[in-house]
């Protein structure tokens, strides 16, 4: 019988740090020390009277690990999301209490300023109402000397002058009133007079272009259309 000397080749056991080399009496021997190895479990190999345990290695735990890792990167970003929506919130609450606070501040200044004017003005107001124009304007001008330089001023010298037929004058009383005061030409507020304003421009200009064409050197003429203008330039929206 003839004995064949048949050369054992090494096994090669890689765990995830270390890759050690076994030589095996028999096949049977191999399969016997490498199935422990490939199911995870810790097997000792023998080479000669040389012992060494190999660490398994354990891929359930390294998907765990793994997903571990995923589900805490998304709490964070999902923290950092909510964070942020409060934060935007809040700023959103703030700047809609300033703008609550500026509007009932602007509301209360305006209704101030009307119930004093309306205490100011009182008896002019009560001599317009009677048709009493003459009467009205020298009240006026007792006001006028009171309270120098309030626009309300202007505005009832503009209509009283209208009353008494000099359109000149009204229109000009008009035009100070608005330079002084440019909240009669905004209808966002209590003020606002643009209305009258606009009827009084709408008739007058026709007026006065017919009277500059007969007396074209006529000062008062001129004047007269200029402040026309500049009042038909407010009620556009222009600027002064």
């Amino acid at each position: 019988m003839v004995n064949v000397n048949v050369h054992k080749p090494p096994i090669f056991v890689r765990s995830g740090r270390l890759t050690w080399t076994n030589y095996f009496d028999s096949p049977a021997s191999a399969c016997t020390n490498l199935w422990p190895r490939i199911c995870g479990t810790t097997k000792r190999l023998q080479d000669g009277g040389f012992r060494k345990s190999v660490a398994p290695v354990n891929r359930y735990e390294w998907i765990m690990d793994r997903f571990d890792k995923f589900n805490i990167a998304i709490l964070v970003l999902i923290s950092l999301i909510t964070i942020g929506m409060l934060v935007n919130q809040e700023i959103i609450k703030r700047r809609s209490g300033y703008h609550e606070a500026a509007a009932a501040e602007k509301a209360r200044y305006y209704t101030e300023k009307m119930a004093l004017n309306a205490t100011i003005y009182q008896e002019v107001i009560s001599l317009k109402e009677q048709e009493l124009y003459d009467e009205a304007m020298t009240k006026l001008q007792e006001v006028m000397k009171a309270y120098p330089g309030k626009p309300q001023s202007y505005v009832y010298m503009a209509q009283l002058s209208l009353k008494s037929g000099k359109l000149a004058d009204t229109i000009h009383n008009y035009r100070l009133a608005v330079e002084k005061e440019s909240d009669f030409m905004d209808k966002k507020t209590p003020l606002f007079i643009g209305h009258e304003i606009k009827e009084l421009v709408t008739e007058s200009l026709p007026k006065f272009g017919r009277e500059k064409k007969l007396k074209p050197k006529d000062k008062a003429v001129r004047n007269a259309l200029k402040d026309l203008y500049y009042l038909q330039r407010r009620l556009a929206g222009g600027c002064e």
